[in-house]
């Protein structure tokens, strides 16, 4: 779960500065963090009423930034809609697994 959580916090750093070049905005940083809660009973055969993966994933982005209100809100906007990894965790993605 480490590393999903550091892969989508790492392509939203990415995307962020992907559209603050484009767009020109003033981005000198971020500070993201992203949490999640798993049920660890359910993971480890102890407990039937839950699931394995997450409940829900927190994200959290703080921006050292000059931008005002607007451009952060149309920034924000443009970033959920933009990181790949957001999408494909955030929507319902097939998934199809073979054995070998």
């Amino acid at each position: 779960m480490e590393y999903l959580f550091a892969s989508l916090a790492g392509c939203l750093a990415t995307t962020a500065r992907i559209i603050a070049t484009q767009q020109t905005l003033d981005l000198q940083g971020m500070d993201i963090k992203v949490e999640g809660a798993l049920d660890l009973n359910f993971l480890y055969g102890k407990g039937g009423d839950g699931r394995p993966g997450a409940k829900g994933i927190n994200v959290s982005v703080a921006l050292d930034s000059a931008m005002s209100e607007l451009e952060r809100q149309s920034f924000f906007k443009e970033l959920q809609s933009r990181c790949p990894i957001l999408d494909t965790i955030g929507g319902a993605t097939p998934i199809t697994i073979t054995g070998i």
